[in-house]
């Protein structure tokens, strides 16, 4: 398996581990499942409290507060709702990830099969050409 992704894309400290305990249950229960498929990883991005006038503006948020990029679900999840963090360019950019369904994703609706947890959630079509999924 490979991920595709962004130098900027900070993955959170547990994605190895949660996407391949992810797909080793999928196997275990379809065995015969459909190889040609991609696993999308929804992106998020963490505003700055203030305008950054330089890259030292933006560095001197994470080098003052080590907690300024959530590094859990549960973290980004607050992030969300303090309304410190959004889906990766939705105020400018809403085309690149709105087939993604981020806000389903935050709601942990990650399966079609939500009991026995083998069946993630298809995207059927993709609401734009302009889709930019990280894979």
């Amino acid at each position: 398996h490979v991920m595709v992704m962004d130098v900027d894309f900070v993955p959170s400290m547990d994605l190895t581990d949660t996407i391949r305990k992810a797909l080793q249950l999928r196997h275990e229960h379809h065995p015969d499942g459909e190889d040609h498929q991609a696993l999308v990883v929804p992106a998020f991005e963490r505003l700055p409290p203030s305008p950054c006038e330089s890259d030292s503006d933006c560095a001197s948020f994470l080098q003052s507060n080590s907690s300024f990029i959530p590094k859990s679900f549960d973290a980004l999840q607050t992030c969300i709702l303090d309304k410190d963090c959004i889906v990766f360019q939705s105020d400018n950019n809403w085309e690149g990830h709105s087939t993604t369904r981020s806000d389903r994703w935050l709601q942990r609706k990650w399966y079609e099969d939500e009991e026995q947890k083998t069946i993630f959630t298809t995207i059927p079509c993709f609401d734009t050409a302009r889709y930019e999924p990280y894979l």
